[in-house]
């Protein structure tokens, strides 16, 4: 008894109901088998794993045929022109975002309703893959649809701290300038990454225009923030 499929590099267990027995593998290349019936995949394919009893100078055998599937690789994430988010594998997902686990999203393409972290896992013939990279789904402007490339300042309106999030292609580090309406800059920040924030404590209840440029002065977002 106990399971005939495991995935390379897991282990599971067989039973059987008559004491005294030696377990073996007919290839343990394949499948290895400990003196409790405990065995491990090591490699795609299939082996019989063989349970011995031998008494009085008899010798009786029953054996198991195992199959060891393969981990599906790591999935990763895109954003199609639709807005959709598209996972590489064809089959077998399941979509998560930073609450865990999306009820009946199992499709290679999920439209997420919400801003927020999204990351996929694939599932082959009972075989899980690792969770993909964090892929954040803005429903704000998507600069570059092919790369998921975004910008995102957060939350407006603000009271003290906002802060801004970005994937830009080739671009670590971005400059924010704050203007108020009069046109007037009344922040800079130089070396900006991603996560960071910028301190509106300073300014006064307005409205304000932040400007995200490269750091030797090419524009690459404009967006109006409510200060209270």
């Amino acid at each position: 008894a106990g399971t005939a499929e495991v995935c390379v590099g897991t282990s599971s267990q067989l039973y059987n109901t008559t004491p005294g027995g030696t377990w073996s593998s007919k290839n343990p290349s394949i499948v290895s088998i400990d003196a409790k019936g405990n065995f491990k995949g090591n490699a795609i394919g299939s082996t019989e794993l063989v349970y011995t009893v031998s008494r009085y100078g008899n010798t009786k055998s029953v054996s198991q045929i195992v199959t060891v599937g393969a981990i599906p690789a790591q999935p990763t994430i895109t954003r199609n022109a639709d807005g959709q988010l598209v996972s590489n594998s064809t089959t077998g997902n399941q979509w998560y975002n930073e609450n865990g686990i999306i009820a009946g999203a199992n499709a290679s393409q999920y439209k997420p309703t919400n801003p927020s972290y999204y990351r996929v896992r694939v599932v082959q013939n009972g075989c899980v893959s690792e969770l993909s990279n964090s892929y954040y789904y803005t429903t704000g402007p998507l600069l570059d649809a092919a790369s998921g490339s975004f910008v995102r300042i957060f939350p407006n309106p603000v009271q003290s701290d906002v802060k801004i999030e970005f994937m830009l292609k080739e671009k670590n580090a971005v400059r924010v300038e704050v203007y108020d309406m009069k046109g007037k800059r009344v922040l800079e920040n130089k070396n900006v990454l991603t996560g960071s924030k910028i301190n509106m404590t300073s300014l006064a209840a307005g409205v304000y225009r932040f400007r995200v440029m490269s750091n030797n002065g090419m524009p690459i977002y404009s967006y109006t923030v409510i200060k209270k």
